[in-house]
């Protein structure tokens, strides 16, 4: 019950911020995730993508990091959800092809 509060008050602090602070925070709690994620599951994406898009190690270490990097900035995304309504959502988000899903509708 008290972590419930805990997420609760993080985000009612990351919605006051501003976008760009947001960001940077999401950046550092990527960062510390990439630090703290086991070895061995470092090491199975590494060899995912290698398997997969057959690229050489480093790559595939850069792509694997930023993967897990990427989940910080996800964290701080969800928790500012409550600054999301039916009339500023769209500003958030960005559509690429609506053109298909409309055509697929009226088919």
């Amino acid at each position: 019950m008290v972590g419930y509060w805990v997420i609760k008050f993080v985000s009612k602090v990351l919605c006051c911020l501003p976008v760009s602070w947001q960001q940077k925070i999401g950046n550092i709690l990527g960062n510390i995730a990439v630090k703290f994620c086991p070895s061995w599951r470092m090491d199975m994406a590494r060899a995912n993508i290698r398997e997969c898009l057959g690229l050489d190690k480093n790559e595939a270490d850069r792509i694997a990091k930023e993967s897990v990097k990427r989940f910080g900035r996800m964290a701080v995304e969800v928790l500012c959800f409550p600054n999301l309504n039916k009339d500023n959502v769209l500003d958030s988000v960005d559509m690429e092809g609506l053109e298909h899903l409309q055509n697929a509708y009226a088919l």
